[in-house]
């Protein structure tokens, strides 16, 4: 006696034998696992809906219309609790937040959280960036009072090399007196490229 379970027919009952074309459909559903994408792109025609992981970037794939995707998401957190550093004064400074090694080319998801303090009254500006590039734009900008503090989040979605990245709070001010004190970031990849 067989059933249907989800899109796989002939499934045996407990107890049941188990027939070779039942094993050999049952095989092309499972997750196949493979040392690294050179290795999973060798296995020969994958039937579309194939799942396979790859164990060096622990990532998760479908293959969908003759083609491997990423099953995401993944992400990374990091954060940089340094003392204050003075915040570039009519320019764009990069304050690094973590450093991290994007496992593939694709599509990515930054946020980014910066913290800082005021002595004098002026306008903050602030970027989510990755290597010196924002991530979007125009980000925050806040006038504050001299000795407040301020939380300015950004995010935004880039395309990204695999290998390493600086993930960084992109920030200027428009007078000295402003510090960037601790920042933290979350980066999740999209889809692969």
């Amino acid at each position: 006696m067989t059933k249907v379970i989800g899109s796989q027919p002939d499934v045996p009952d407990v107890g049941d034998p188990i027939v070779s074309p039942w094993y050999q459909d049952t095989a092309k559903k499972i997750v196949h696992t493979f040392a690294n994408a050179g290795a999973r792109d060798a296995w020969v025609s994958p039937p579309n809906g194939a799942h396979a992981h790859t164990l060096d970037t622990a990532a998760d794939w479908i293959r969908v219309a003759g083609a491997w995707v990423y099953a995401g998401p993944r992400a990374w957190e990091g954060a940089d609790l340094v003392g204050g550093q003075g915040v570039a004064v009519g320019s764009w400074g990069n304050y690094l937040v973590f450093n991290f090694t994007a496992p593939w080319a694709g599509t990515y998801y930054v946020i980014v959280h910066a913290n800082y303090g005021m002595t004098t009254y002026c306008d903050v500006s602030f970027h989510a960036g990755v290597d010196g590039n924002w991530v979007s734009g125009p980000g925050a900008t806040m006038r504050i009072s001299s000795g407040d503090a301020l939380t300015l989040s950004d995010s935004g979605i880039i395309d990204l090399a695999a290998g390493a990245h600086a993930v960084q709070a992109v920030s200027q001010t428009s007078l000295g007196g402003t510090s960037i004190y601790a920042r933290s970031a979350t980066v999740i990849a999209v889809r692969s490229t």
